[in-house]
């Protein structure tokens, strides 16, 4: 930026007639530009040459701005360095020619008006044969002149200052604008003692006396080398080197001295906002220190006393990225101490926080415990996030829509990504995704089908529509509630009434058919079975005699011999009696897994009940069944052969 009012500087004062608004246009580019570099509104990284010339121009524009206000305009007349001055008449009427303006920072000794007239190769009155001689006051009054009544530049040159105080004005004016205003004053002072009316004289020396009284110096008044040494310390500043900032601050107050001035209150505000940096920098340091350490609270501190010392953005950016982690941790602390049942969303993004403050801090001791009571909150948060997937899978493949099962798809798939944010992903989980991305593509492929039907239902004939029967067979089997099935069922129906009637005039024609065939066979067994009929044909028939038959005699039948049925004898089982060897619970089976009815005392002495089989438990030990009866009870139950004796007769 600081380039292109350069150039726009050095267009308007290397132009032959500048206008006033161009001159006050660059003018105020450049002043406001250097202002708000001077006070750091800007952070435009700008070079101590480009900052030199830019003052240098400002200078000159301010130069030549004065000189118009003051009634005189320069018109160069030489295209190399010199400028030379043709007076015009001021605004009251006083007449001052120009002192020359070098196209460089250094002024020379300024020429008097006689010389400069002597030098012009263009006069004012235009282009002349021959150069006039020096006009002065002195010849003015001469008659080859003319005199001063009848010629109107006689009367110009009448109204001109005087020789030695345009000689000590153009001395004053290069004190001024070198920034030695202590020796600019008393010179200003003697050209208004010979020349009163002179108001440039009079301008300038109330703002030389001001400069000094007050120290309200602007940078672009500053003494060449001061103003250099000023810039380097603005320059080291922005880039955060305050202490060498410092030193070329001391330096422009050295040269400030040399010239005479004892105040500037510029200077001395930016020496106090370099000791208020450096301390502010010193405070922040030690607020980094501390964070390496894990001290964030103290940290924070020290980052935020600085950042309000001297609002630098870096310092204020970082007092809120430390406070920003800080309320992380504090989010962390107040949901691990939360009773009852934590979402798994609020346990993800928990984790989440804690990692990245780990990644940015290392371990620090608070960051320790909240993750050791956040390990305790994780393992009954993961089994609910299972069990809630599986219940989704479920409800999403008996789901009776389709955008149902999608949403309990989602379901899923969200919490099994925060099974992976909390580092809870198995090969359980695995096989979960895997079965949740079967359904989901089945999901997939069914809407495609209602798509691809619906487009032929569409586009196809509606009272044969068989395409979109087809196609949509196993999308309206899986979702029967969904809206889009719904939709295709009411297409539908032309063609169910179409297939309805060809079904029914088929079945008519089908029991016609059928009608007919029965009929067409029962005449033909009617037939078969009539052809194979005999007819009656009369025929003789023998009458048998009856003959005498013998009456039969009675034989007698030997009566048997009962044998007498054997009988059971009742043979008694022998009753076995054994001893427990020690304490003893009787099961109801073999063995330890079944309930007990009693305990046998060690000693005791119990009978042994036959059984059908042996019994064996799951240890392959063999039981027995024993009863023992006291008084009014009796424990009937099995017990291991190896905790029992016979008893010696």
């Amino acid at each position: 930026m600081v380039s292109s009012l350069i150039e726009q500087a050095k267009k308007v004062l290397s132009s032959p007639d500048p206008s006033d608004e161009q001159l006050s246009q660059a003018e105020t580019g450049l002043s406001t530009y250097l202002e708000a570099l001077a006070t750091n509104r800007i952070s435009d990284q700008v070079g101590v040459d480009e900052l030199e010339e830019a003052n240098r121009l400002l200078r000159e524009l301010r130069r030549e701005r004065s000189r118009r206000a003051s009634g005189s305009i320069a018109t160069p007349t030489q295209p190399l360095e010199t400028s030379i001055t043709k007076p015009v008449v001021s605004s009251d009427n006083d007449l001052e020619p120009e002192s020359p303006t070098l196209s460089d920072a250094s002024v020379s000794r300024p020429q008097t008006s006689s010389e400069n007239l002597s030098m012009s190769a263009k006069p004012v009155l235009g282009d002349l044969s021959a150069a006039p001689p020096p006009i002065t006051r002195t010849n003015l009054g001469m008659d080859d002149m003319g005199g001063i009544d009848n010629d109107p530049l006689k009367r110009f040159f009448q109204s001109t200052h005087d020789p030695e105080a345009e000689r000590l004005m153009d001395e004053a004016e290069e004190a001024f604008y070198k920034g030695n205003y202590q020796a600019a004053i008393p010179l200003y002072e003697k050209v208004i003692q010979m020349e009163p009316g002179w108001t440039r004289a009079q301008e300038h020396h109330s703002e030389a006396e001001d400069y000094l009284r007050s120290g309200n110096i602007p940078s672009v008044a500053l003494p060449p080398e001061a103003g250099k040494a000023y810039g380097k310390a603005q320059s080291a500043a922005r880039v955060f080197r305050y202490q060498v900032a410092l030193n070329y601050l001391e330096e422009a107050f050295d040269h400030l001295e040399d010239a005479g001035i004892k105040r500037w209150r510029e200077g001395e505000e930016l020496r106090h906002d370099l000791e208020n940096q450096m301390q502010a920098y010193d405070v922040y340091r030690e607020g980094l220190n501390l964070l390496t350490q894990g001290e964030l609270i103290a940290a924070l501190g020290k980052i935020q006393t600085a950042a309000s010392a001297v609002a630098i953005p870096e310092y204020i950016d970082k007092a809120a990225e430390v406070r920003s982690d800080l309320a992380m941790l504090n989010d962390v602390s107040d949901l691990v101490s939360l009773s009852g049942k934590i979402p798994p969303s609020k346990l993800a993004d928990a984790k989440s926080k804690l990692e990245k403050i780990r990644m940015k801090y290392s371990d620090i001791p608070q960051l320790g415990r909240l993750r050791n009571r956040l390990d305790l909150l994780i393992p009954a948060t993961i089994q609910s996030l299972l069990d809630n997937t599986r219940r989704f899978k479920e409800e999403a493949a008996n789901a009776p829509t389709a955008a149902l099962a999608r949403e309990k798809i989602n379901g899923a798939r969200e919490n099994l990504d925060y099974l992976r944010q909390l580092d809870a992903y198995d090969s359980q989980s695995l096989s979960l995704e895997n079965e949740i991305s079967a359904l989901e593509t089945e999901i997939s492929t069914n809407e495609d089908a209602i798509q691809r039907a619906e487009a032929a239902l569409e586009t196809g004939n509606k009272y044969f529509a068989l395409d979109a029967l087809r196609i949509s067979s196993r999308a309206r089997k899986r979702f029967p509630q969904d809206p889009r099935i719904l939709e295709l069922k009411r297409g539908f129906l032309p063609t169910y009434l179409v297939g309805g009637i060809g079904g029914i005039v088929l079945l008519v024609l089908l029991i016609m058919g059928i009608s007919l065939a029965a009929r067409g066979i029962s005449d033909s067994v009617y037939e078969r079975n009539l052809a194979r009929t005999p007819t009656v044909t009369m025929t003789p028939t023998i009458t048998l005699t009856p003959t005498v038959t013998l009456t039969p005699t009675i034989t007698l039948t030997p009566t048997p011999d009962y044998s007498p049925t054997p009988t059971n004898t009742v043979t008694p089982t022998p009753v076995v009696s054994v001893r427990a060897i020690r304490d003893i619970w009787v099961r109801t089976g073999c063995y330890a897994s079944f309930s007990s009815p009693g305990r046998i005392r060690e000693g005791m002495t119990v009978e042994l009940v036959s059984m059908p089989e042996r019994r064996f438990d799951e240890f392959n030990r063999e039981c027995v069944l024993i009863e023992y009866t006291s008084g009014d009870y009796a424990i009937i139950g099995y017990v291991l052969i190896e905790d029992i004796t016979p008893v010696n007769e």
